[in-house]
């Protein structure tokens, strides 16, 4: 039986090019693309909010009336 050794030399480097990222890339671009993510849907939900007019604290878009001075919520 013949063994051959294999040869560490000849194997191939990891490819490098445009659409091979590092990790520290990768995580930069999870951490950008989460914080978007919040951002916009943070922004949604306070689009919704309901304003109270007698003393302008917000309210969740469920509400009737406002959690702090009670007063009915009419429309926006």
């Amino acid at each position: 039986m013949v063994q051959t050794a294999l040869s560490l030399e000849k194997q191939a480097p990891p490819p490098e090019g445009p659409l091979v990222l590092r990790g520290s890339v990768k995580m930069a671009l999870i951490v950008f693309l989460l914080g978007a993510l919040w951002l916009r849907l943070s922004l949604r939900r306070r689009s919704r909010d309901k304003i109270c007019s007698h003393c302008g604290r917000r309210n969740p878009p469920h509400r009737s009336h406002c959690t702090n001075c009670s007063a009915p919520l009419f429309g926006a």
